[in-house]
């Protein structure tokens, strides 16, 4: 049978909503020649939304350009103006020694699963050039946060599965296209780049065992250039109940266990093991709630 095409323009797009958690930040000018780096959305008790990421792709720019998929258009990955400067003082928070950054947004979007489409005003447009030539360009885009209820809380009850070593862990990951001059707007249906990729990797480690003392774990496996950032989900077995004729099954939430970062530089025989250390996803919560934890969290010159 001969496939088809989605249409470009059409009002959904089919795909895993955990994706919509995930995005491709522009360094300085936006567009195909600039760099990026990966960080995914987190909403704290407040409902205040921030992009999560790797401390060291904190980029020495006044200005980044988070990429949001429309869904006017899903040809479409507009750009958001976010500065990292307010008069002269970084806005970013930092952890005082693990690798992980929050870059607080003007905006508050749903929680994972509560609504996957963003349509409220941000501060700023979305860039028009982003979108196709035929594009009806509007405000709506995919976008929602993790919250600290999907953050493994240690115990092992029939609600919540710790990961172990040995299970396998999904990250959320980007690469850019290979022509560096092509623009976002240009190309054929169904989709343009840069698309999310969903990459495995395995527990290396024992995840409540620091690594190299610090709150981390390895993961073994094969990513991107450009990953660190990314969320590291464990997503636990879905489970069938057969009570009835037609088996129903019951699929759990994604748990978020680990912000991505560096790859250990080990190698056997000159050949790279292809070991990454994953900072623990509970590290990130006094970044964001600095009203209930009393750290010290500003950028270090």
């Amino acid at each position: 049978m001969t496939g088809t095409r989605l249409p470009a323009n059409s009002d959904g797009w089919p795909f895993n909503p955990i994706i919509t958690t995930t995005v491709i930040c522009d360094i300085g000018e936006p567009g195909r020649k600039s760099d990026y780096f990966v960080g995914f959305l987190f909403n704290n008790s407040r409902g205040e939304t921030f992009i999560i990421t790797a401390k060291h792709c904190i980029p020495d720019e006044n200005s980044i350009f988070p990429r949001f998929r429309a869904v006017s258009d899903p040809r479409a990955v507009p750009a958001k103006h976010v500065p990292l400067w307010d008069n002269g003082d970084p806005i970013w928070r930092e952890h005082p020694f693990a690798d992980i950054a929050a870059i607080p947004l003007e905006i508050q979007v749903s929680s994972y699963l509560d609504e996957i489409v963003f349509d409220d005003p941000w501060p700023t447009h979305y860039l028009v050039d982003d979108f196709p030539d035929d594009s009806v360009v509007r405000e709506k885009v995919y976008a929602s946060a993790f919250t600290e209820d999907h953050i493994p809380k240690g115990k092992l009850t029939t609600g919540e599965r710790l990961p172990f070593a040995g299970d396998d862990v999904s990250v959320i990951c980007y690469d850019k296209t290979e022509d560096p001059d092509s623009p976002y707007r240009s190309g054929d249906p169904p989709s343009n780049e840069p698309l999310p990729k969903v990459r495995h990797l395995t527990i290396s480690t024992p995840y409540r065992f620091d690594y190299d003392n610090e709150p981390a774990f390895l993961n073994d496996g094969r990513l991107f250039q450009g990953s660190s950032g990314a969320p590291v989900l464990y997503i636990p077995p879905t489970r069938m109940y057969a009570e009835d004729v037609k088996a129903r099954r019951m699929i759990d939430q994604p748990a978020l266990i680990g912000v991505h970062g560096k790859i250990v530089e080990r190698t056997i025989d000159g050949k790279a093991l292809n070991l990454y250390k994953a900072i623990r996803a509970e590290e990130l919560l006094p970044l964001v709630d600095t009203h209930i934890f009393d750290w010290d969290v500003t950028p270090k010159s």
